[in-house]
């Protein structure tokens, strides 16, 4: 269950779940993206598969759904054991830098001292270790995904990650590539409200272990219903 507190590094859990995932032997991380207000598809996806992911990545147009989520985790002890013992978020090109909640969800975070009490900050971007590897998490607008993601794999290197987790797109994209025997993933879980170019509703799990990594992509079947149905699928 997520401790629901912000910490110094803009990640909410409590230091020893974002400590232990650093080693975790075998990973799960659900990755969702471009929630843009359907605040009950993120929920009905956490309810289906928060419980065996020790991560939830939100990669940017997501706050107002961020925000929805941690309101009834707070009040609601019972969903908030669905919730992954981390969460990893940034800014979208359509968020705001910080949003309030009705909690001192900032209590343990000295970047929050002068703010009003309950302000949640968004960062720009955000690393996380995960087994030895490190995830590089943006939406990618500042990297101009639409148009490739030659950016994006620089910033990654630069911030010396070997996943990077995006969206803006709103097209799920799974790639790896061999660079100097380093192989790199670049991950985008496509639109759970808003998808385009022909895609499905979907979101991701990313597993990770010592020597694996690996995507599975998830449609939600009528995402709207109050109990939607999952299939996995594989991107063009």
């Amino acid at each position: 269950m997520n401790s629901l507190l912000q910490q110094k590094n803009y990640l909410i859990g409590s230091p020893q779940d974002i400590e232990a995932l650093k080693s975790t032997e075998h990973a799960r991380v659900l990755v969702v993206s471009d929630v843009h207000g359907k605040s009950g598809i993120l929920i009905n996806i956490v309810k289906q598969f928060g419980k065996s992911c020790n991560a939830l990545v939100l990669c940017g147009d997501s706050t107002y759904d961020l925000a929805e989520l941690l309101e009834q985790g707070n009040e609601n002890k019972d969903f908030c054991d669905f919730i992954p013992p981390v969460i990893v978020f940034i800014q979208g090109n359509g968020d705001p830098s910080t949003f309030p909640v009705s909690f001192d969800i900032g209590a343990q975070n000295p970047n929050a001292n002068g703010m009003l009490k309950g302000t949640v900050i968004v960062p720009p971007c955000q690393t996380l270790e995960v087994n030895g590897k490190n995830l590089f998490i943006v939406h990618g607008h500042h990297q101009g995904v639409d148009f490739g993601i030659d950016r994006l794999a620089y910033s990654m290197k630069e911030h010396n990650c070997q996943i990077a987790l995006f969206g803006h797109t709103h097209v799920p994209f799974n790639l790896m590539t061999d660079d100097e025997n380093t192989k790199n993933y670049f991950i985008n879980p496509g639109s759970c409200s808003r998808p385009r170019g022909g895609s499905p509703n979907s979101c991701a799990i990313l597993t990770i272990e010592k020597d694996f990594c690996d995507a599975a992509f998830i449609k939600i079947l009528t995402p709207l219903s109050n109990n939607p149905q999952f299939s996995i699928f594989t991107p063009n």
